[in-house]
């Protein structure tokens, strides 16, 4: 099986990905992830019931990764969002919220990423 087509059947068949932490490995899934946000040359996994991992992956490793799965947009450079939790977006201040169980997350969107919001 080749390596995309392992990549769509393993989405598909609601299977956890596997996410290299500085220890080791986490496997997530998908549909679990409010944002990923980087830090340095870390990126921060938000997950639902307030879980974070910790990955050795640079955001845009990581997004790529995931690229297969259509909620996730980038709104600016260091922060990639769930469509699925979003909320709002609010043009004026430049910022969107998510909600996902009892967090709520507001963030700054790049003024070029407005656009992927009125495609949503």
């Amino acid at each position: 099986m080749a390596y995309t087509e392992y990549r769509s059947y393993y989405r598909k068949s609601g299977r956890n990905i596997k996410l290299a932490t500085l220890n080791g490995f986490e496997l997530v899934n998908p549909d679990d992830i409010i944002f990923f946000i980087s830090e340095d040359r870390h990126t921060y996994v938000h997950l639902t019931l307030d879980r974070e991992v910790l990955t050795s992956y640079s955001l845009k490793s990581l997004f790529s990764k995931l690229s297969e799965y259509e909620p996730l947009l980038q709104i600016n450079r260091s922060t990639v969002i769930n469509t699925k939790f979003l909320s709002g977006f609010d043009r004026i201040h430049s910022r969107c919220k998510l909600i996902a169980g009892n967090g709520t997350y507001e963030f700054q969107v790049s003024s070029g990423r407005f656009k992927e919001f009125d495609d949503l």
